[in-house]
């Protein structure tokens, strides 16, 4: 079966995300990043709130680098794609997960 980058990239790419958060996650920790800064603003942002947001933080860091690179090697790579390319994509996403 032939696949092109963009097939691959995002099948890689996206099993990755997901496995770090899957979509529900991702949708509560924006949902709390929200209800943390409105505690900050107010002031009533606890230790615990702030701990969970550098947690919150490093999270959406880790896919948005992930979401980077996806971009990157679709910019790199177009159309059908040899097996030595597919190789070259997966380990390339892979190293970020």
């Amino acid at each position: 079966m032939k696949v092109t980058a963009e097939q691959l990239i995002k099948q890689i790419a996206t099993e990755i995300i997901l496995g770090i958060a899957p979509e529900y996650k991702q949708r509560n920790m924006t949902a709390r990043a929200v209800e943390i800064a409105d505690d900050k603003a107010e002031g009533t942002a606890t230790e615990e709130d702030i701990a969970e947001s550098n947690l919150i933080r490093q999270t959406w860091a880790h896919i948005t680098a992930i979401r980077d690179k996806s971009n990157e090697l679709e910019a790199v790579y177009n159309g059908e794609i040899s097996r030595h390319e597919q190789k070259e994509i997966s380990d390339s996403l892979r190293s970020l997960a």
